[in-house]
C-alpha cells in the first residue's frame, strides 16, 4: 500500500494544493518525503491530512457501504440509513474552512488521498456531527479502518499498517509490574501523533513482553520463536545503537520485573536516560513491537512489512549528531516503508540521498508542491541558507551591528553624510576579537572601501 498523492482544498493555509509523491527509485530503500518551512506554513497539516485518510469510521446518509460495519442498519438498497452518522474526530477538522458544498454538491473544504492501486479516499467535515468523515473508494483502506477501533486484537490479516509519532510526545515509561495485554488492539491510538498514556502499551510493557517471550521460547527449546524475538529485539537495539553511536541492549531484571538499558558504562533505568535516547526508544521500539503483535498476510517478517510512517519533528530532544543518523537508520530498518517527515533541522534534511524535499511557504498560493531530491553532498550551511531560509550568519546582536556597518560603508562610498566617530565605533566593536571570523570579514570590507574610495581613508585611519 502506497500513497500516491494528496489534494488539500480550503484546509488550513492551503487553498487548493496538490502534492504528488514520487516513488523511491531504489527498491532497497524506504521512500522518504520531507516537509520543511517556517512555522505556520502547513507542514503538520499535511501529516494530519494523510493520517485522517486512515482514521474516521463510516459515512452519513447516501454513502455506499463497502465493508461490513457492526451495529449499523442499512436500507434495502445497501445504503446507510440517513439517521446514522458515525465518525471520529481528527485534528484536521479544526482546519477545514467550511463544512458546506458548492452548487455541484462537491465539498468545498476537503482532502483527498489516492493510492498506487487507483483507489482513493476523501476526508471532509460533517454538518450533522461536526467531525471528520471518510468518503471511501478503497476497499483495502475500508478494511483497515474497520480494524482500528476494535477493542481486542484483530483477527484480520494485514497487508499494511500506519503509525504516527511526534517528537513532542510525552516520554512515559511507567514503572509497574504489568506486561502488555496482547488481547488488546495494538492499533489503538496508532494515528495519534501525541499518544495518550496507555497502561497496555507503555515502552516498558512492550519490551518486557518481548523479552519474556524470548526467554520462554528459549526455555521450551522453541528455536523458531527464539529466533523471531532475537531478530525483533536485536533489530531495535542495533537501530538505536547506530543512531547514538554506542552499543545499547535491553536486559530483563526480575527483582522486581523491569527492563534495564545496558551500555558499556553499566545498566540503567529508563528514568535516568537522556531525553534524546528516551525519545528514540519510545517510538522506534513502539512501532516495532506493535507491528509484531499484528497478524500479517503471507507471514512477512516484521521489519519487511509495508508500513506508512508519519513523523512530526522527530529531531526534538536529539543532538545534531543523532539527528543526522535517524533517517538513514530508519530507512534501513524498514526498507518497505513510506515515510513522511516534517522537520526544521538541516541535519535531518541533509542526512539521506534521494529523499523528496518539499519547501513550504506561509500564505503561499502554490497550487502544486514540487519535490526536489536531497543530497548528502550539500553542506549544512547550504541547507540552512537555501532550504530553511536563514540568511544571517551570526547571532542577532552581531548581525544587526554588521548590517549597520555595511549600510554606513555604502553611504560613505556614495558620498553621503556619515558620522565618522560612529562608524569607527561600530568597526572597533566588530573587530575587538582578532581570533573571530568577524574580525577578518570587517577587515576585508575596509580594504574594499579603501580601494573603491581612497579619499575616504579618514573613516578607516587617523
Amino acid at each position: 500500500m502506497r500513497i500516491k498523492d494528496l489534494t488539500l482544498k480550503k484546509v488550513g493555509v492551503f487553498e487548493d494544493t496538490y502534492i504528488n509523491f514520487r516513488k523511491e527509485e531504489k527498491p532497497q530503500n524506504a521512500e522518504i518525503h520531507l516537509f520543511t518551512g517556517p512555522n505556520g506554513s502547513g507542514k503538520s497539516t499535511i501529516l494530519q491530512a494523510l493520517a485522517a485518510g486512515f482514521n474516521g469510521t463510516y459515512f452519513d446518509g447516501g454513502s455506499r457501504v463497502q465493508t461490513l460495519v457492526s451495529g449499523l442498519e442499512t436500507n434495502q438498497t445497501g445504503y446507510l440509513n440517513s439517521r446514522e452518522c458515525l465518525s471520529i474526530a481528527n485534528p484536521i477538522f479544526q482546519k477545514l474552512h467550511t463544512l458546506g458544498r458548492d452548487q455541484y454538491l462537491r465539498y468545498r473544504s476537503c482532502t483527498e488521498i489516492s493510492f498506487n492501486n487507483g483507489s482513493f479516499v476523501q476526508c471532509r467535515g460533517c454538518e450533522i456531527c461536526n467531525k471528520i468523515h471518510i468518503d471511501s473508494h478503497s476497499t483495502l483502506v475500508d478494511e483497515y479502518r474497520s480494524q482500528l477501533n476494535l477493542a481486542t486484537l484483530p483477527a484480520y490479516e494485514f497487508q499494511f499498517a500506519v503509525f504516527c509519532y511526534s517528537g513532542y510526545r510525552a516520554i512515559s515509561y511507567q514503572n509497574n509490574n504489568n506486561i502488555t495485554n496482547e488481547e488488546v488492539n495494538p492499533l489503538q491510538n496508532s494515528l495519534e501523533f501525541i499518544k495518550p498514556i496507555d497502561g497496555n502499551f507503555t515502552i516498558r510493557n512492550l519490551l518486557i513482553t518481548a523479552l519474556l517471550k524470548r526467554s520462554y521460547a528459549l526455555q521450551e527449546n522453541d528455536q523458531e520463536t527464539t529466533q523471531h524475538y532475537n531478530h525483533l529485539i536485536a533489530g531495535v537495539e542495533q537501530a538505536i545503537s547506530a543512531i547514538v553511536g554506542y552499543k545499547l541492549n535491553f536486559v530483563l531484571d526480575l527483582q522486581p520485573i523491569k527492563v534495564l538499558f545496558k551500555t558499556d558504562e553499566g545498566r540503567f533505568d529508563f528514568d535516568v536516560l537522556p531525553d534524546g535516547l528516551k525519545s528514540l526508544i519510545s517510538w522506534i521500539a513502539d512501532v516495532a513491537m506493535r507491528l509484531d503483535m499484528l497478524q500479517w498476510k503471507d507471514n512477512t517478517p516484521v521489519f519487511e512489512r509495508s508500513i506508512i510512517l508519519m513523523l512530526d519533528e522527530i529531531e526534538v530532544h536529539l543532538h545534531p549528531a543523532w539527528q543526522r543518523k535517524v533517517l538513514p537508520t530508519v530507512q534501513k530498518l524498514f526498507p518497505n516503508a513510506q515515510i513522511f517527515v516534517t522537520t526544521h533541522s538541516p541535519f535531518v534534511i541533509n542526512s539521506v540521498n534521494d529523499a523528496y524535499l518539499y519547501r513550504l511557504q506561509p500564505n503561499s498560493t502554490q497550487t502544486t508542491l514540487v519535490a526536489e531530491k536531497t543530497s548528502t553532498e550539500r553542506s549544512y550551511i547550504t541547507e540552512i541558507i537555501e532550504t530553511l531560509g536563514v540568511k544571517e550568519e551570526f547571532g542577532e546582536e552581531t548581525q544587526n551591528l554588521f548590517d549597520e556597518f555595511m549600510s554606513l560603508k555604502r553611504a560613505i562610498i556614495h558620498n553621503e553624510t556619515v558620522d565618522k566617530a560612529h562608524f569607527r565605533e561600530i568597526t572597533n566593536t566588530l573587530m575587538h576579537n582578532q581570533d573571530s571570523p568577524m574580525h577578518d570579514i570587517v577587515q576585508l570590507e575596509l580594504n574594499r572601501l579603501l580601494r573603491t574610495a581612497p579619499a575616504k581613508a579618514e573613516y578607516v585611519h587617523d
